[in-house]
This record gives C-alpha cells, sequence and structure tokens, in this order.
C-alpha cells in the first residue's frame, strides 16, 4: 500500500510492502512484528482517549518513539535514498504525532492483512 500525507508542511510518501520488516530490522536491529504489537496497542489506547491531554498522556506513558519509527520506516520504504533517521526528523518544523497517528496505524494494518482473490 502507498500513502501521502502531510507532516507539517511536506508531503511524504508511506509506503508497506514485503521488505518493511526487513528494513525495520535493519535500521532499528529490533522485530518488526514484536514492536508492531507494541505500537498497535498504543495506537488504540491513544484512540480510545477522550481528550487531547488523555492521549497525550498514553502516548508519553508509553514508548512514543515507536510512533516515530514507523513513520520513517514507511517512508523508507517509499524512498530508500531518504536522509538517515535524526536528519529526517530534523527536516520537520513539527512532528504532529497525534495528526498522523491514524495514517500511520492504517497503512501498518496492510503489513498484516491478507487479500484473497
Amino acid at each position: 500500500m502507498q500513502k501521502a500525507i502531510t507532516i507539517g508542511n511536506k508531503e511524504i510518501t508511506l509506503v508497506s510492502s514485503g521488505a518493511t520488516p526487513i528494513f525495520y530490522r535493519n535500521e532499528f536491529g529490533r522485530d518488526f512484528f514484536d514492536d508492531f504489537g507494541k505500537f498497535l496497542e498504543l495506537a488504540q489506547q491513544a484512540a480510545s482517549a477522550e481528550t487531547d491531554a488523555e492521549k497525550a498522556g498514553v502516548l508519553f506513558n508509553k514508548d512514543i518513539t515507536l510512533v516515530q519509527d514507523m513513520a520513517y520506516i514507511y517512508a523508507k520504504n517509499a524512498d530508500v535514498n531518504i536522509a538517515p533517521y535524526d536528519k529526517w526528523f530534523e527536516g520537520f518544523e513539527v512532528f504532529p504525532i497525534f495528526d498522523i497517528l491514524e495514517d500511520i496505524v492504517e497503512i501498518a494494518m496492510t503489513s498484516i492483512s491478507t487479500k484473497k482473490a
């Protein structure tokens, strides 16, 4: 799956493919599917929060970097020549995690979904 989203003032393309877990392991040295489960739990808790303050509490009490890691790896899957992790994030004036979380979840779900003919 491919999806274009806007982060700050930049349009970013995110791609989910069979290579995503490989890119993730190579980039972060962790298992994609282990972190994926933690990411989905975090996203589910944030989605059920009723206020922005509650959502912030969920995200900041958990490992918020999972959202950043997922965003980066899906962007890298779209363009293997993107800047290294820290430099890529430096390119954003803001990185609105609340605003993009739903988009990241949507593309992440394609990592585990199946298509039957």
